[in-house]
């Protein structure tokens, strides 16, 4: 599944690599539209202004590295200009990876209860699921007091699960993406 998969890019190249995955993209475009009026910007923006002072100089230095990328086999201009990785940098530095994972999980509160009510169908038959890359666990717990049988697994890196506690059908579980993923019958990617 695809939450908010726009064109449905994401879900193409995984239904492409993995043909016998259903691949289904709901884009929750017209919905958010439909209540931005009503809920106003003001959380977002304080967020953003937060993000944006205390990430400067760490998201803006990899522009002055531009060049230096283009011309070598690094993974991405962060790379280059830190010499790790967005989420090595984020591991090392406590108060930004709250920060990140704080407005992740902002992000993640209309977005879980759309998915919850307007979507309602998709969650038929699946008895567990996993968030991968869910950090704080705001759509995986949204998802799971929805529907109190099936299993939720919130899936991230080490230190962003750590110190979580689960409940009853919620679990957390460190890892990388990049090398397993726990098994379930639905894994969820939320994709900003």
């Amino acid at each position: 599944m695809d939450v908010g998969g726009g064109s449905g890019t994401t879900a193409k190249g995984i239904a492409e690599a993995f043909p016998h995955m259903d691949c289904t993209v709901f884009d929750l475009t017209h919905v958010v539209s439909d209540l931005q009026g009503s809920m106003g910007t003001g959380l977002a923006m304080i967020i953003h202004t937060e993000f944006k002072i205390a990430w400067g100089q760490v998201l803006t230095k990899p522009w002055d590295c531009l060049s230096t990328w283009f011309r070598n086999d690094d993974r991405n201009a962060f790379s280059v200009a830190h010499e790790k990785t967005l989420w090595e940098y984020a591991g090392q530095d406590a108060s930004l990876n709250n920060l990140f994972n704080e407005a992740m999980a902002s992000d993640s509160i209309l977005a879980s209860k759309l998915v919850v009510s307007k979507c309602k169908g998709i969650f038929d038959g699946v008895n567990s699921l996993v968030d991968v890359g869910g950090g704080l666990g705001t759509m995986a717990k949204g998802i799971a007091e929805a529907f109190p049988d099936m299993n939720c697994t919130v899936f991230d890196l080490p230190h962003v699960v750590s110190d979580l506690q689960g409940g009853k059908n919620l679990k957390y579980v460190g890892g990388d993406m990049f090398e397993a993923v726990p098994p379930a019958d639905a894994l969820l990617l939320k994709v900003n």
